[in-house]
């Protein structure tokens, strides 16, 4: 069994399956947080791996898709209450990098209410 998502005739993309069977990593549990070792945690996001880990200073640290939120938590169970906000925030920083067209209003909306693109000014 394959699994991909189908964008079919948007913009003319046609699917590219990267992964068969069940070892997607959307397939995977998502947000549930799993032990690596004393002080370090993952949980997948998106089917991408989270990581919460304790820094030097002893506080607590996310790293998702090579960016860290340059917060820093006293305990790990609140870093990991921040982490789906932290996914999200990361996900649609890379939407912004991405050209956003005037043709996609919702899109530009949702980004500039989150801060990634500046709102316009008269």
């Amino acid at each position: 069994m394959s699994i991909g998502k189908v964008m079919d005739g948007y913009r003319g993309l046609h699917s590219i399956i990267a992964y068969s069977g069940r070892h997607h990593p959307a397939n995977r549990p998502q947000g549930r947080w799993v032990s690596e070792g004393e002080n370090l945690e993952t949980a997948w996001y998106a089917g991408a791996r989270m990581t919460v880990f304790k820094e030097d200073e002893g506080c607590y640290a996310l790293l998702y898709l090579g960016m860290t939120d340059g917060m820093h938590f006293p305990t790990m169970e609140q870093a990991k209450e921040i982490a789906p906000d932290f996914a999200r925030a990361v996900l649609l920083g890379m939407l912004a990098d991405v050209a956003v067209g005037e043709a996609e209003p919702e899109l530009t909306n949702c980004l500039r209410a989150f801060g990634f693109l500046e709102n316009e000014t008269n």
